[in-house]
Parts: structure tokens; sequence; C-alpha cells
């Protein structure tokens, strides 16, 4: 007897359509969707200056470069933009930058040397603003505007004068104090040691820079540890005193190292030195060093920028020193064995 086909296509027919529209909406769906991964963002081309302005030097320098998209891309061209006109002016005066070549410190993927803009016998005035306008037919035109911080006072009292002159005496910690400029962001305070070694080749000039914090990491050994501290942000207090204080453990064995480690030496001066950055220069800074996501892909970093259209920086600081000046001589009356493990 026959059974009866029903009506219809045949089973294995409705499977292999069946196949063949899942297959089309799989290729479908992976034809529409880009899954690649950039770890570099988005690149748009831009020009980069950097220039920070020094109120204590009379040459001042602009770089000029070309953002490139990853370091594979750096090796390929020139990132100098050679062709630009830089200028910088406060309203009344103009000065022209001029191109030069300058080596660089050490060894770099870049090359051995670095093309910057260059302006001589230009000391820029506490206090003052000063724009940079760079001009390049390759690259296009950048402006920004930045403002040098005044100057400060600093003073040291006749209690931290005598531990300087004389740091067995007592126990009190060097202290110089100051005035927070207006404009400044941020400030670095440094304190050293002058003096000079009488060697049978001659005198040299030398200095030892006394740290935040010296630890002693072997007595016997004499071996230390000098740790510095870096730029303090202001808070935004301007006219505010600020007293900053160096251990009297670290400055004393400064002295006392430098007895231990020269050939013959004369104490010259004692000296704090306060550096003030503006704005522009400190919200780069620690634009550069606030990136600290490790579980991120990602290779490019958040930058701040103060030029409209471009990348870099365009800031200034101010330095301010005082001295106190030293006794030829500054030894301790007595053997102290101790000293160095105190």
């Amino acid at each position: 007897m026959r059974i009866p086909r029903p009506f219809g296509p045949p089973s294995s027919f409705i499977f292999r359509l069946s196949q063949a529209i899942v297959l089309s909406l799989m290729m479908v769906l992976l034809l529409s969707c880009d899954d690649s991964v950039d770890p570099f963002g988005e690149f748009v081309p831009r020009m980069a200056i950097y220039s920070i302005l020094s109120a204590e030097s009379d040459t001042q320098y602009v770089r000029v470069v070309r953002s490139y998209r990853s370091p594979d891309d750096s090796s390929k061209a020139d990132l100098a933009v050679r062709d630009a006109v830089v200028e910088i002016s406060d309203g009344l005066q103009t000065v022209v930058f001029s191109d030069t070549v300058l080596p660089r410190p050490g060894p770099s993927e870049f090359g051995d040397s670095v093309f910057v803009y260059v302006a001589r016998g230009f000391k820029p005035v506490p206090g003052a603003s000063y724009t940079l306008t760079v001009t390049s037919p390759s690259a296009g035109t950048l402006t920004a505007t930045t403002r040098v911080p005044p100057q400060s006072t600093l003073s040291t009292d006749y209690a931290q004068n005598v531990v300087i002159r004389n740091p067995w005496t007592g126990i009190l910690n060097p202290v110089v104090s100051f005035v927070i400029s207006p404009g400044a962001s941020a400030f670095l305070v440094r304190f050293r040691i002058e003096y000079e070694d009488v060697t049978p080749s001659g005198v040299v000039q030398k200095s030892i820079e006394v740290p935040d914090r010296l630890v002693v990491v072997s007595c016997f050994q004499e071996v230390y540890d000098f740790q510095f501290r870096t730029a303090a942000s202001t808070g935004g207090s301007s006219g505010k005193l600020v007293r900053y204080d160096y251990p009297h453990f670290s400055y004393r064995r400064c002295v006392e190292l430098v007895n231990e480690r020269s050939y013959n030496n004369r104490f010259l001066r004692a000296k704090f030195t306060v550096v003030q950055f503006n704005d522009e220069w400190y919200k780069y800074f620690t634009s550069a060093r606030a990136f600290q996501d490790r579980f991120s892909i990602r290779i490019d970093q958040p930058d701040y920028s103060p030029l409209p259209g471009g990348l870099g920086v365009f800031g200034g600081y101010v330095v301010d020193t005082i001295s106190v000046n030293l006794p030829v001589v500054m030894q301790t009356s007595r053997p102290d064995l101790w000293s160095a493990c105190e």
C-alpha cells in the first residue's frame, strides 16, 4: 500500500533552506560589525609647541614639531617644523626667533640633535605677560599667552643662620621663608652648600644639594639615600607666607661629607633657591603624570594644552635666591663617631 506524501516541499529541502538563511544572516552580521581595536585612538594631526620662559636666563627656546600617530610613524619623517616664523611679544616689543640645532644630552631614537628656535639677549620680566605666535606655511598658525610669576622675597632668621654657620651648635632646622607670588601654581625649593676644593691641579668650584630627607642605608660603609621633594602645588594661595624647613641631620651630615670627601675644601655659602611655576606649566606637568590606569589598553594619554588647536605648552617660571655666607672652615671641635648614624 502506498503512503500518500504530505503537501509542500520535502523536509530535506526545508532543512537546506534553513541552513542557507542562517548562514546568510551570520555573514550579514559579521560584515556589519567592526570589532577592530585601535590602541592609539583617533589621530588628528596637529602642530605641537614647547616653550618655558625663564626669568633668570637671557636665552629662550621654542620647539615646534608635528604630532605623530604612533612611535612607528616618528621614524618615517622629520617631525620638526622648519619653516616657521616664531615671535614673542609683550605688547610693546616683539622678539623674532632664529633657528638652530642643539645636541641631545644622551642617545635617542629621534637622533643626536634637536632642531629649535632660539632668541638670545631676551630675558623675560617677572610679572609680565607674553604672547607666542608661530606661523608655518606647512603646519598652520598657533597663538598662546602666558604670564611669568612676579618675584618673591626670601628670608632666613637669626636662629637659623647660627645653625647654618655652625650645625653643631644646636638642633634647629634650616628654614627659608617666602611669599607665594600671584599667578604661581607650584613651587620648588632647593638648598645647596657651595664650596671650593683646593686640589694639586687647581681650585675647583663644587656644591652639594641638601636633601629633604637623608636615609642611612649603611652606617659602617657610609651609604645614604638622598630624597628630594618634587614641585608642590600652591593651592591658589597667592600672598601666603611659606616656611620651608630642612632636617638638621640632612644639613649637618652634608657639611661633614664635604669635609670627609674633599681634598682641601673651603666653604663659601649656603644658598636657598625657590622656583615658582605659572599655571600653564603646572597643569601640563600634572596632566603628563596623571594617567595611571594600569588596566587600560590605550597607549595615548590625556593631554592638557593651553594652545587652542594645537599641542604642547607655553609657560614660565621665576627663580629667587638667598644666601648665607659660611665660615671657610666648618668642623666639629670634637670627634663624633656616631655622626653618620644619627
